[in-house]
């Protein structure tokens, strides 16, 4: 049974209490077994280990400005846990509080929670952010429980699960002819969230978009469907980018779901690219283009179990169609090289 621990400063104690009822929920799930926390000030944070934290299974740092000026950043503590998370022997996981730096930290390029890179104090509803951290920490085994397929559209722009046309989510043209969304077979790999690309790794001045439905959809990833479908939104200026990432049941599922998707946005006058299928790092990947007022260039590619669409769309028209295609290639080309097979 997987043991979390988890590390806060003491300046963010209030934020102790929310975690730890969505900890409970988890244990009670039996997706975790125990918990265990331990707040570090600016001068007691070196030198000391916590017994819990050589054993547990995933730790969490509670990033926020008073942490990462604290000395735990240099402490044996947190070395260790990032060694074991080197060797595979434990998952370490930034979770964000506040707003704060973390280039140059030790973590910086480690996991984060909550997926959309957006710090919890910046959330309308902190219990919606905290809900869909415990969602992130649950990870492929909340899969073990979905039933229905994910890919399937909420009726919002909040879930732009894959880059269609007319804002509709890619893969539920043909749905019914798809099996339903058991949890996947063979390795888990990495979660959908930890493919995906956080906000400033899309560019630096990319900002997530907080989307209308954010509270409702951490609910519904904590009751089961954590790690096996991520979306979210970017914005920088006028241009926005859509992510979807999600985990099929198998090779052919995720091929599928593909093909299925293309098709749909095909149907709704968007124009596939006339080379067809390109090949990168194992995946196949289609390009689309939707023409119309709105200018949207999206890449649909399928790797392994997983299914990968990112959406460009440029309201101002501000740039070619060629850049725009060429940037959501290169988006999905990164998301691809994180899928280890």
């Amino acid at each position: 049974m997987t043991q979390v621990y988890y590390a806060y400063s003491e300046a963010d104690a209030r934020h102790r209490d929310p975690l730890e009822r969505q900890l409970r929920n988890l244990k009670q799930r039996g997706v975790i077994s125990d918990w265990h926390g331990r707040a570090v000030g600016r001068v007691n944070a070196r030198g000391e280990v916590s017994p819990h934290a050589k054993d547990a299974d995933v730790v969490l740092l509670l990033t926020s400005s008073d942490l990462v000026s604290s000395d735990y950043l240099h402490g044996p503590e947190l070395n260790l846990a990032l060694e074991r998370h080197r060797k595979g022997e434990a998952r370490v996981i930034s979770v964000l509080l506040r707003p704060c730096n973390l280039k140059g930290t030790p973590f910086a390029n480690l996991p984060s929670l909550p997926r959309d890179g957006k710090p919890v104090t910046r959330w309308s509803d902190t219990e919606a952010a905290f809900q869909a951290i415990a969602a992130g920490i649950a990870g492929p085994r909340a899969a073990t429980t979905a039933t229905t397929a994910a890919t399937g559209d909420e009726g919002s722009e909040a879930q732009p699960a894959a880059p269609q046309a007319n804002g509709t989510s890619a893969g539920t043209a043909g749905a019914a002819s798809r099996p339903a969304a058991t949890a996947p077979s063979g390795p888990a790999g990495p979660s959908s969230a930890e493919v995906a690309l956080r906000p400033d790794e899309i560019g630096p001045d990319y900002t997530a978009v907080e989307q209308p439905g954010a509270a409702e959809a951490a609910q519904g990833a904590a009751q089961g469907d954590a790690g096996r479908k991520f979306v979210s939104q970017a914005r920088a200026g006028s241009r926005r980018v859509a992510q979807l990432v999600y985990q099929a049941n198998d090779t052919a599922d995720a091929v599928a779901r593909l093909e299925s998707a293309v098709r749909s946005e095909v149907s709704r006058g968007a124009e596939l690219d006339p080379a067809g299928s390109i090949t990168f790092a194992g995946a196949t990947m289609r390009r689309v283009r939707a023409a119309g007022k709105t200018l949207t260039s999206s890449m649909l590619a399928a790797k392994g179990r997983y299914l990968i669409a990112v959406k460009v769309i440029d309201p101002a028209g501000t740039e070619s169609e060629q850049d725009a295609m060429a940037f959501a290639e290169s988006l999905t080309s990164r998301l691809l090289a994180r899928i280890p097979f």
